[in-house]
């Protein structure tokens, strides 16, 4: 199979997408996932239209922010700094300004946000509780340390450690509680990806 012309090109090309901002278009028609039982989007398309800041941790190019209209005068944090200008771009517009994260501390003044959004991003619960005001919400969406543990295997490739990262819902939890949130709604799920060619593995990885 790999002197499979199609194969190769199929390779060639995932190798050569430019991957930019925080979408996964470059996968379209190629991948296929499961739904998740909650609508991230959603939820925080709810806190969005009530609060009067919000702070997106970890933005990407700023695709999901500014779907969910914002108020004027949110923040977008991100820290590869190539994703900068491609959120500044989209988000400049909406009266969001974007700003560069560095050493993992987020650039905002203590109390100073209503709502902090983080979907896959890197999660300190500690900064994330010093920059929320009295009665302020997160919601976060994480990928566990259990995630695409097939394709490391069918590789026969052990997963790289990852201290940090979120084991589960009841290890977010509790660390949510440890930085002294209060956790209102806390759920799991396990969705099923597929990859539909070599090009997508490609990508993905």
């Amino acid at each position: 199979m790999a002197d499979d012309p199609r194969f190769l090109s199929l390779i060639e090309d995932a190798a050569a997408t430019a991957i930019d901002g925080w979408h996964f278009s470059f996968l379209d028609g190629r991948r296929t996932s499961e739904p998740l039982p909650w609508s991230y989007e959603h939820l925080a398309s709810d806190l969005a239209a009530s609060a009067s800041r919000v702070v997106d941790v970890d933005t990407g190019g700023g695709e999901v922010l500014a779907r969910l209209a914002p108020p004027a005068g949110s923040v977008a944090v991100e820290d590869w700094p190539a994703n900068v200008p491609i959120a500044t771009r989209r988000l400049r517009p909406l009266g969001v300004e974007v700003r560069g994260r560095v050493d993992g501390k987020l650039p905002l003044d203590d109390a100073s946000t209503d709502v902090v959004l983080n979907r896959h991003g890197d999660l300190d619960l500690a900064e994330t509780a010093r920059v929320l005001r009295p009665g302020g919400t997160l919601l976060t969406q994480q990928v566990g340390v259990g995630n695409e543990t097939e394709l490391n295997q069918s590789f026969g490739v052990l997963a790289a450690p990852m201290p940090q990262a979120v084991a589960d819902v009841a290890d977010l939890t509790a660390r949510a509680r440890d930085a002294g949130l209060v956790v209102d709604l806390a759920a799991h799920a396990v969705a099923v990806d597929r990859n539909l060619d070599v090009g997508a593995v490609v990508l993905q990885l």
